[in-house]
């Protein structure tokens, strides 16, 4: 541990001088939600103590006020139990309930300091802007009803709402919002990702869209045959790909990016393993032995431009007649 502790020693800024005289400033960096206190919002306190009855004001990163509140809960963390304060100082990491309309890289600071001592925002990082966007409905299908008890359009509101709270800038992981309403009960349909288009600044009616960068790190064997097809099939799973937002820049028009066919089902019922098995080399499969299907429904992505109705539904015909090849 020697290394590390020298690293620590040379690179380490040593703890500076505490002066709890200044005013409260806290920088928000999580949002939690509580069923009795509401939200809660989790920073490091920068200066100042907090104490419960005090009176915040909400500044976004220009130092525009957004929101207030009077602090009614206090909450710090000791391992993994959450313990109630009635006052928390500088450098302390505390949960703060009572203040409406703030956010993630908002800074809290004590109103009376607001105006007579001109607070600022404390700096920090800014959160990408939003880049892909889905559209969601009420399941509609024939088989609506069946996964999920939440079905109308006002519970899937709510429930994205509410993970909208507290899980920000999900950026191209958002569908994964939707994943998890499925999980709780949320019943709907998800349409394809697209990417959020901006105004152009010169309203001419032209538009800006999302350009990102990205980097690809792959072994050499895994660029054996680079030209086969999608990328994990192309590095045989040895590959990997980061991507941040970059900037907006004029929109270059659309991408010719060309798809597979898909596989519908032309049978309504249950699937199974003997109709499925000659169909694996059809395509890539979106279902499994003994779920249910109607028709019209794409099961697959085929592996040909075409798209090709088949039965899933189609089960084995059983007979009192022993077969050698079927024994086998």
């Amino acid at each position: 541990m020697a290394p590390l502790f020298d690293l620590i020693l040379t690179h380490v800024p040593p703890p500076m001088h505490l002066d709890r005289t200044r005013p409260f400033s806290m920088l928000t960096v999580q949002i939690e939600s509580d069923p009795y206190v509401g939200m809660l919002y989790v920073g490091r306190i920068h200066s100042g103590i907090l104490r419960v009855g005090d009176v915040l004001w909400a500044l976004d990163a220009e130092g525009q006020k957004v929101g207030e509140g009077k602090v009614k809960k206090i909450f710090a963390r000791k391992g993994l139990e959450r313990i109630e304060k009635d006052a928390a100082g500088v450098r302390e990491i505390a949960s703060v309930a009572g203040v409406k309309n703030a956010g993630v890289n908002v800074t809290l600071v004590q109103m009376e300091w607001c105006g007579e001592k001109g607070q600022k925002s404390l700096p920090s990082t800014p959160i990408a802007p939003p880049t892909i966007s889905i559209y969601v409905q009420a399941n509609d299908s024939p088989l609506a009803g069946t996964s999920g008890t939440k079905l109308t359009s006002q519970l899937i509101h709510e429930r994205i709402y509410k993970e909208s709270e507290t899980n920000v800038a999900r950026g191209a992981p958002s569908w994964r919002v939707a994943r998890d309403a499925e999980e709780g009960g949320v019943e709907l349909a998800v349409g394809a990702p697209k990417a959020v288009m901006i105004p152009y600044p010169d309203a001419e009616g032209r538009m800006l869209e999302p350009i990102g960068e990205c980097t690809v790190l792959v072994r050499e064997e895994g660029l054996i045959g680079y030209m086969a097809g999608e990328f994990e099939n192309d590095v045989h799973g040895q590959g990997t790909i980061n991507h941040i937002f970059k900037a907006y820049m004029p929109y270059r028009g659309a991408i010719d990016t060309g798809r597979n066919g898909a596989l519908i089902s032309m049978a309504a019922g249950e699937t199974s393993g003997y109709a499925l098995a000659p169909l694996q080399a059809r395509g890539t499969m979106f279902v499994g032995p003994g779920e249910q299907v109607y028709p019209g429904m794409i099961i697959g992505e085929s592996s040909k431009p075409l798209d090709l109705h088949l039965n899933p539904c189609v089960k084995k015909q059983l007979t009192n007649i022993h077969s050698v090849i079927a024994g086998q």
